[in-house]
C-alpha cells in the first residue's frame, strides 16, 4: 500500500510539473517556419535595399552649393527588435534641400554613410551591422530626397546601439545626418533564464514545506510527500509560479534592450522572482484550513 502511494505521488508529481512547464512555454513555441524566416527576411533585405553605404557613383559639382536638413519626422528614429530577429525597414527617411536640387544630380549619386555603435560605459564595445538603402528618390520639384534604410539585426549582441546615418553627394551638396537609435533583446538568455528560475523557485517551495512536515519519525523521502500529495499545495504553488512567470515576462517586456548586461540581468530576474512567490505561504495556509 505504502509503494502504490508512493508511486502515485510521484506520478501526480510528474504530471503536474510537465503540465505546469508546458503551460509556461507555450507562449515560447516557435512557428513551424521560424528557420526559415530570417533568411527570407535577409534575401527581400537584399532587393528592397540593394545599396551599401560610400557607392554612389560620381558626379558634376554643385554650384551654388546646397545644404540639405532632416525633416522633424526624420531627424530622430527609434527601432526595437523585440524576441524575433531580422530585418527591419525604416521607410521615408527625408531631406529637404535649401533650394532646388539640378538636374544633374542623379539618386546614383546620393552617398551614404553610418555607424551604429552599442552604447553603455560598463558594456564590451560593440558594432550594429553595416545598414542597407533603398534608391534615393528625389521628388518633382527637386525639394527633397527620400529613401529607407534595412536593418539586420540577425547575430547582434543585446543592447542599444546609437549612431547617425549620413547623405551626401558631389561636392557642392551639403552633408546632412540624421539620428539613429536601435535596441535589441536576447530572447535565448530570457528563456534560459525564467526556466532556471522558476525550476529553483518550485524547488525552493518544495523544500520549504517539505521541511515543515518533517519530524524524528519523518525522514526526507516521506516529508516531500506530504506537500506532493497535497492538491491545495499543488494549487498554490501554480498560483505562485505563474505569478513569478508573469513578473519576469513584465521585467523582459519593460527592457527593450534587455540582456545587454549578461548574467547580471539573470541575477535580477532572479531577485524579481523570489519577491513574487513571496505570498505562496499564505496560499497554502488557506488550503490548509479549507
Amino acid at each position: 500500500m505504502k509503494l502504490s502511494t508512493t508511486i502515485g505521488a510521484r506520478c501526480l508529481q510528474t504530471l503536474a510539473v510537465a503540465a505546469l512547464t508546458g503551460a509556461l512555454l507555450l507562449p515560447y513555441a516557435p512557428p513551424a517556419r521560424a528557420a526559415t524566416t530570417e533568411g527570407v527576411s535577409t534575401r527581400l533585405a537584399a532587393t528592397v535595399c540593394p545599396l551599401k553605404t560610400n557607392q554612389a557613383t560620381p558626379g558634376r559639382a554643385l554650384r551654388p552649393p546646397i545644404d540639405l536638413s532632416p525633416t522633424t519626422q526624420s531627424a530622430q528614429t527609434l527601432i526595437n527588435f523585440g524576441t524575433n530577429r531580422g530585418v527591419k525597414i525604416v521607410k521615408h527617411i527625408t531631406f529637404t534641400a535649401a533650394k532646388p536640387l539640378p538636374a544633374s544630380l542623379t539618386p546614383e549619386q546620393v552617398s551614404f554613410e553610418a555607424n551604429l555603435s552599442r552604447a553603455g560605459d560598463t558594456l564590451e564595445t560593440d558594432e550594429f551591422p553595416e545598414p542597407t538603402f533603398t534608391l534615393p528618390v528625389i521628388a518633382e520639384d527637386r525639394q527633397s530626397i527620400s529613401f529607407s534604410v534595412c536593418l539586420n539585426a540577425a547575430g547582434v549582441s543585446a543592447g542599444k546601439y546609437v549612431g547617425l546615418i549620413t547623405i551626401s553627394g558631389p561636392p557642392g551638396l551639403g552633408a546632412a545626418s540624421v539620428n539613429l537609435t536601435v535596441n535589441a533583446k536576447d530572447a535565448q538568455l530570457f528563456t534560459f533564464a525564467w526556466v532556471l528560475t522558476v525550476i529553483g523557485a518550485f524547488c525552493l517551495l518544495l523544500v520549504k514545506d517539505a521541511a515543515a512536515a518533517k519530524t524524528a519519525a519523518n525522514n526526507w523521502g516521506k516529508a516531500l510527500l506530504v506537500p506532493l500529495t497535497n492538491l491545495a499545495w499543488w494549487a498554490a504553488t501554480a498560483v505562485a509560479l505563474i505569478t513569478a512567470f508573469v513578473a519576469l515576462q513584465a521585467a523582459y517586456s519593460a527592457d527593450p534592450a534587455w540582456g545587454a548586461t549578461g548574467f547580471t540581468g539573470v541575477a535580477s530576474l532572479v531577485g524579481t522572482a523570489l519577491g513574487a512567490i513571496g505570498g505562496h505561504a499564505v496560499l497554502t495556509a488557506f488550503g490548509n484550513k479549507s
